[in-house]
């Protein structure tokens, strides 16, 4: 019996032996120290930066994987995310204890430079640093270092320059904003490289140019497209399919006509359409022809389309919640098949010829015009 007792004992204390050794190669994986050089180049990018609210202020000491915005592997301790964003903007996820969302949104903007030092965090996978003031006069080529990055979203800052052919080297980016910035010249053709990528956002810049193929070639994950409130011309051949089919797209203030883009009728997947003041001329009934079903969000204002609106549209477009048509040269009546569209919630059909009167089921809706 005494031998059995000890059997057992050793083998207890074996189990724990095991569990303890297990567990401090646990520690040691999620306690991981960050990179040195990582450290260094995080210090180099703060230095010079306005910071009102003191945002950064978690950013001192050995462990910048405990900084705020900041978040590194567990294991090996490279950062892999950096997470800026404006957290006082309206649609920001404040995570940071230290801020005070209540404030308003300039008082929580980081100021200066983006500085070739962050070029140093070569497992970075995603990067943000939207609604901000951070500006350039030339826009940085070292993003085309961070081989490994997945998302880049610059939107809402001050920066200038134009875009980078090397951007079109981030093979694994899948978003990409720099809207709502100064950024100007031509969109590189290499853009069309990207194949991973989902989301493009270019709007509210002051690129100009020729938007070809080319920029489209290999984007056959694209599902968000936005390249309005620009000077570029959309050129195409009229027997293009894209390699993608997009969920939402916003053309407006390019000049897409005056032709209708057959293109779009490859879309079967789109939800949302937005092609206002994009220099259309033409028949509505031919630009609305065989449009996705799915459409809920069509804004085609401002243009110099002609004829009567199709009056099945109410059929064609099922889910639509919000129509804008205002701003063309439209005649005839207001299709009665539009009643039957229980989620229409906006109408804009001001400036137009129409005849007739709106009735009385689109009184309860949000806005009407």
């Amino acid at each position: 019996m005494a031998s059995y007792d000890g059997l057992v004992s050793t083998f207890l204390w074996a189990i724990f032996v095991v569990q303890a050794i297990e567990f401090g190669h646990s520690n040691a994986s999620t306690n991981v120290s960050c990179i040195g050089a990582e450290r260094e180049a995080l210090l180099k990018f703060k230095h010079g930066l306005t910071d009102p609210l003191k945002r950064l202020s978690s950013w001192t000491g050995e462990e910048c994987c405990n900084w705020g915005g900041v978040k590194c592997d567990k294991k090996i301790g490279h950062i892999l995310q950096l997470d800026l964003r404006n957290p006082c903007a309206e649609d920001a996820n404040a995570e940071d204890a230290n801020v005070d969302i209540s404030a308003p949104s300039d008082k929580c903007k980081l100021g200066g430079n983006i500085v070739p030092s962050l070029g140093e965090l070569k497992y970075l996978e995603f990067l943000d640093l939207s609604i901000n003031n951070f500006s350039t006069r030339k826009f940085p080529t070292f993003f085309a270092s961070l081989q490994k990055l997945e998302y880049l979203y610059l939107s809402g800052n001050l920066i200038s320059g134009s875009i980078p052919s090397s951007l079109g080297e981030l093979s694994s980016l899948r978003g990409l904003d720099l809207s709502y910035n100064k950024v100007s010249g031509t969109i590189p053709e290499s853009i069309g490289r990207l194949s991973n990528l989902r989301e493009l956002h270019f709007e509210k810049n002051l690129l100009y140019g020729t938007v070809s193929e080319l920029h489209f070639e290999n984007l056959k994950n694209l599902i968000m497209l936005d390249i309005s409130s620009n000077e570029l011309i959309l050129n195409v051949s009229s027997t293009w399919v894209p390699p993608f089919q997009a969920l939402e797209i916003d053309l407006s203030d390019c000049k897409v006509g005056p032709e209708f883009p057959r293109w779009l009728q490859t879309q079967r997947n789109l939800t949302n359409l937005i092609m206002s003041n994009a220099s259309m001329s033409g028949d509505i009934r031919d630009w609305l022809y065989d449009i996705s079903s799915n459409i809920d969000f069509l804004d085609i204002s401002v243009n110099m389309l002609r004829g009567q609106i199709p009056q099945d549209i109410g059929d064609k477009m099922p889910r639509l919640t919000t129509l804008r048509l205002w701003g063309n040269n439209l005649t005839g009546g207001i299709p009665s098949s539009l009643c039957k569209l229980k989620q229409l919630d906006e109408i804009n059909l001001s400036k137009n010829q129409l005849s007739g009167r709106l009735p009385r089921s689109y009184k309860g809706m949000a806005s009407v015009e």
